[in-house]
This record gives C-alpha cells, sequence and structure tokens, in this order.
C-alpha cells in the first residue's frame, strides 16, 4: 500500500512537472500577438494566387505593400528587408541572397531596402517597396520575399521574442514553362570526409521548379529525393552517402520526373575555357594566312 502511495505521488508529481514544462513552452513559442497581411488589391496578381505573383510589363512600377499590426500592450520593432530566393543544398527554396545582379529580383527594387520600425500597441503600419521592371521584359520569373522580423522584450530580465514572416514576390513577364530538361549536371565529386558523393543540378532557365521527385541510381546504390523545388537561374547540390568511390557518372542514372538528364553534364566553366582556345586558335590561323600571302605577294 505504502509503495502505491508512492507510486502515485510521483505521477501526480511527473505530470504535474510536464503541464509545467509545456505550459512554458507554449508561452516561448506562441505568436507574439503581431498580424501581418499582404494588400493584393490593385495588383495584376496571377490568378488564385495568395501572395505577390504578378504579371508584369515593362517599364511598370509595382508597389508591394504590407499591413503590419501591433496586438499587444507593448511596443514592438520591426525589421523588414527584401531578399532573392535561391535553392540550399536539400533542395528547398529560400531567401538569403542579396546581390544586385540583372536577373534578380532586389535589381528591380527602388530605394532603402532594410527598412526599421517602432510599433506602439495597437498601432498599425503600411510597409511598402516599389519595383521597377525596366525598359525589357522580364524573361521568365523572378523570386524573392520580403521578410518581415518583430522584436519586443517579454519580461524584465530582458529576453527578447523575435518572429518573422516570409512573404513571397514573384515577378513574371514572359511565361517560360517549366522543363526538366533545362536542368543540368553541373558537377559530381566524391569526398573522402563525409563518404558520400555531391552531385550539382543546376536550372539553367528563369523558371521556378516545384516538387520534382529525383532518382538516382546505379548497381551500387540506390538514392530518391522528393518535393524538391528550385529557383529561377539557380543551382544546388544533393548527398549521396556511400562507400563506393569510384563510381562513374556515366554508369550512374539520373531522373528527374522521369527524365534521364546524364546527357545534360554541363561546365560552364570549362565551355567558356573551351570556347576561348577555339577563338584563339582561329584568330592566330588567319593572322598566319594572311601573313603567308602578303609575303607571297
Amino acid at each position: 500500500m505504502k509503495y502505491k502511495k508512492m507510486a502515485t505521488l510521483l505521477t501526480l508529481l511527473i505530470l504535474t512537472m510536464c503541464l509545467y514544462n509545456s505550459s512554458l513552452i507554449c508561452k516561448a513559442i506562441e505568436p507574439n500577438g503581431v498580424e501581418i497581411k499582404p494588400i493584393l488589391s490593385d495588383l495584376p496578381i496571377i490568378k488564385n494566387s495568395k501572395y505577390f505573383d504578378l504579371k508584369v510589363e515593362p517599364n511598370v512600377h509595382y508597389k508591394i505593400r504590407l499591413s503590419v499590426k501591433n496586438n499587444t500592450n507593448k511596443s514592438v520593432s520591426i525589421k523588414s528587408i527584401v531578399k532573392n530566393a535561391e535553392t540550399n543544398d536539400n533542395g528547398n527554396i529560400v531567401y538569403n541572397n542579396l546581390s544586385k545582379k540583372n536577373n534578380l529580383i532586389t535589381s528591380k527594387l527602388i530605394g532603402k531596402n532594410l527598412r526599421h520600425y517602432k510599433l506602439n500597441p495597437n498601432q498599425i503600419k503600411i510597409i511598402s517597396y516599389d519595383f521597377y521592371t525596366g525598359k525589357k521584359m522580364i524573361r521568365g520569373s523572378e523570386l524573392g520575399a520580403v521578410i518581415t522580423t518583430f522584436s519586443s522584450s517579454t519580461n524584465q530580465n530582458g529576453i527578447i521574442n523575435k518572429i518573422s514572416y516570409i512573404n513571397g514576390i514573384s515577378l513574371t513577364g514572359k511565361y517560360i514553362k517549366p522543363n526538366v530538361k533545362n536542368i543540368a549536371i553541373k558537377s559530381w565529386n566524391y569526398t573522402n570526409q563525409n563518404q558520400s558523393y555531391y552531385i550539382v543540378l543546376k536550372n539553367t532557365t528563369p523558371t521556378i521548379f516545384k516538387n520534382l521527385n529525383i532518382e538516382i541510381r546505379n548497381n551500387k546504390f540506390s538514392k530518391h529525393f522528393n518535393n524538391v523545388s528550385i529557383s529561377p537561374n539557380s543551382q544546388f547540390k544533393l548527398k549521396i552517402p556511400s562507400n563506393y568511390r569510384d563510381i562513374e557518372l556515366n554508369k550512374t542514372a539520373v531522373k528527374i520526373n522521369g527524365f534521364n538528364v546524364n546527357n545534360k553534364y554541363v561546365d560552364h566553366e570549362q565551355k567558356k575555357i573551351s570556347f576561348r582556345i577555339i577563338t584563339f586558335s582561329i584568330v592566330v590561323g588567319l593572322l598566319i594566312t594572311l601573313t603567308i600571302r602578303r609575303k607571297i605577294k
């Protein structure tokens, strides 16, 4: 009987601790009372899209607006920034790139990118970004996002609670239909340190690919990657653990949605070097031919 009472007390103690810990966890991860909504009205939103998925024209300004509201009884700090999309090594689209290259969405941004605001309790703020498409039609899509981070002090110890929201932006000019034939193998390497193959795949077009199924198979191993997404004009690598380091690419089947991409192996740097060598050889050959003809005359 004594042991039964002790067991009951121990069970109650454990349950109490679990409930206490779960309340702490919930408190730590619950939303901090802020709202953010994309304002899609008056924009050429592509049908059925619920984010800034715009069908754009050349030489036009498009204003992206977000409504943010502080529902708490404390002031919160806001940081917003636009970043380009890229593909991480797991085949997921992420937003970490701040480059301003011509084919990236930040190159269309007018004005300051990084913004800081302070929002009082129950205050509403409209954050807007101006994008100018330029004189030429955008070929395909340029993909990015507005990342909005809210910060507030949660208690007297000064612990900062942060929560971020990602609102996607896509500027599509001339539509290009996704075609897995435009995905190429850029490189194929084995590392002894990780005992793995790394295959680098490159999306050679300004097109977004979603939910791809990739199969890599030979007589030594088989590896599947599901629900892979690739941002426009980006590359990423897939890791394939293997103890067999002497496997050649031409003996391995690499299929994307059933299409064999082995014959799409490219190394752009090598191609550039080869092109320069051929061009140089032709120019030298022409110069030698002209010199010989002049001497004959």
